[in-house]
């Protein structure tokens, strides 16, 4: 084929979807379109490669048409453990949660390849270069045989595919089973695409932060700055609550530290837009000992101090995240203490200083320390350590009363006390995700962010070769944006409790991991 490769990606979850397009700058490869259980509907002639998700069970409503000159080739994407006997070397079906960048690249460049070598047969029924039966051809000849019609051997070939995956088949039709075809090694090239080994949904981190200056059990909670002019230069801010507030940048690297007495800055959490001294910034809240507020320079990254006074609190060791109404505008923090006391502060320009008044509080039950608000529909999320995830009205006016679990430890749930930090991934509309640090099992539950907050799956970040895993983690975060070549689909950080080779060890950290490799199941956005 001439010139670049043309790919379709069709995938329910946006997120992994930016992350396969990013790992596509490659000259070889140009991405045509992208979809969502195909709407809309790929223009195959106009696509050399058509990567979608098996695990989609959304009908398709629409097949494969015959092609005269060259075939549409076809690569499936399925969960880990959806197949059971299927051949692991065909890259032309791919494990997500063991998909890299590099192996996706390999994969579409055997694939392009072996499209090229059977160009010449493309759409000669019963041939590799006939990827589809149109339908008038079935309905002109509806009796042909198993050997003679694509279609047949497809449906020949599922007899070494997993019993799920029959049933799928079931469903979805003459698209779905030729794409089944290719599991079974019916078509196809056999490139295996290299990743992480195992279905458990382990994943590594691309890089960790500078250790905290600190020793013991220092590095706490994080929070991220997008910098709209130049993404790739925005800011991560991470706690020392035994003596500091540093900022980091997508390297990893120190950019500044603002030091403090033990407990004074716990967790941390950002919001932008606040109005302040006649002009619109991005605040930086944290609450330990006392809450403290700081604007971000955009210029130099430098965090500024613009508390107006001084916000003692009653424990060192809080929650504290914040909260812009979209019902008044107006901008709030909660923080949660050991007492599983929960207040609601209001944050207001006084001076150009940040001032704050107590709004609403009210009894948790026992200890908590994560929380994280959701600015779009207006619901808080509460990890109380020992029993699991509330979520509350953030509203002021709200009764605390009227709150619904999200998830519990032990008794069904999916939790392991302590339940430490919570993350949300907001997208458009109701879409995205809610994170969870499941500490007591050194794993991060995930769950639908509308309304039923489904449980969606666990993940670990475990040791790779550029830093070891996460482990006890206390605070998370995580962002849905492009944030430059190195996370293109954005990023999910942990603190990491046992800091340990490779990379730095001793001092704790925080560890940077590809929010595509956090969100890469492919039942995610369903």
């Amino acid at each position: 084929m001439d010139g670049a490769s043309r790919i379709w990606l069709d995938d329910p979850n946006p997120i992994f979807r930016m992350g396969l397009a990013a790992s596509l700058r490659d000259p070889r490869f140009v991405v045509v379109g992208e979809s969502a259980g195909f709407v809309p509907t790929p223009a195959l002639e106009d696509i050399d490669v058509l990567v979608f998700d098996l695990g989609d069970e959304r009908s398709l409503g629409w097949t494969l048409p015959r092609r005269q000159r060259r075939s549409t080739r076809l690569v499936g994407l399925v969960p880990g453990g959806d197949i059971e006997t299927a051949e692991r070397s065909q890259c032309t079906i791919l494990v997500r949660s063991e998909l890299t960048p590099e192996g996706f690249r390999d994969c579409l460049a055997s694939v392009v390849a072996g499209a090229s070598a059977t160009a010449g047969s493309a759409g000669r029924s019963g041939s590799p270069g006939g990827w589809g039966v149109s339908p008038r051809q079935r309905r002109r000849e509806p009796h042909r045989s198993a050997d003679s019609s694509p279609v047949g051997s497809v449906q020949a070939a599922l007899a070494g595919v997993g019993g799920r995956l029959r049933q799928m088949a079931k469903r979805k039709g003459a698209l779905f089973l030729v794409v089944a075809a290719l599991a079974a090694g019916a078509y196809g090239p056999t490139n295996r695409a290299e990743g992480l080994s195992g279905s458990t949904a382990p994943v590594t981190p691309h890089t960790e932060t500078t250790p905290v200056e600190s020793a013991g059990d220092a590095a706490d909670d994080v929070a991220v700055w997008v910098n709209q002019a130049d993404p790739a230069a925005s800011l991560v801010i991470g706690t020392d609550k035994r003596g500091g507030l540093e900022s980091y940048d997508l390297e990893g690297r120190r950019i500044q530290r603002l030091p403090g007495s033990a407990g004074t800055f716990n967790n941390v959490d950002v919001r932008s837009g606040f109005p302040l001294g006649g002009q619109t910034v991005t605040l930086v809240g944290t609450a330990g000992r006392e809450m403290s507020f700081f604007r971000i320079e955009p210029g130099t990254r430098q965090l500024r101090d613009v508390g107006a006074r001084d916000f003692p609190n009653k424990y060192s060791e809080v929650g504290y995240c914040m909260y812009r109404s979209a019902v008044s505008g107006r901008f709030y923090a909660f923080i949660t203490e050991p007492d599983g006391d929960v207040t609601q502060y209001e944050l207001f320009d006084q001076g150009g200083r940040v001032d704050a008044r107590v709004v609403r509080e009210w009894p948790l039950g026992r200890s908590a320390e994560g929380c994280v608000a959701d600015d779009a529909t207006g619901r808080l999320f509460v990890s109380e350590e020992k029993a699991g995830i509330w979520r509350f009205n953030a509203e002021p006016d709200a009764s605390p009363v009227d709150r619904a679990q999200v998830d519990r430890v032990g008794g069904g749930g999916h939790l392991v006390a302590d339940v430490e930090g919570l993350a949300l991934v907001a997208q458009p509309g109701p879409d995205g995700f809610l994170i969870a640090s499941s500490q007591g099992d050194n794993s991060f539950a995930i769950y639908r962010r509308g309304q039923d907050h489904a449980w969606l799956g666990q993940r670990e970040v475990v040791d790779g070769s550029a830093a070891d895993g996460c482990s006890a983690t206390d605070g998370i975060e995580a962002v849905a944006a492009d944030l430059g070549p190195d996370f293109p689909a954005g990023i999910f950080i942990c603190q990491d409790g046992d800091n340990t080779a490779p990379g730095s060890a001793g001092r704790q950290n925080f560890k940077y991991i590809r929010l595509d490799r956090i969100l890469d199941a492919s039942n995610f956005s369903k």
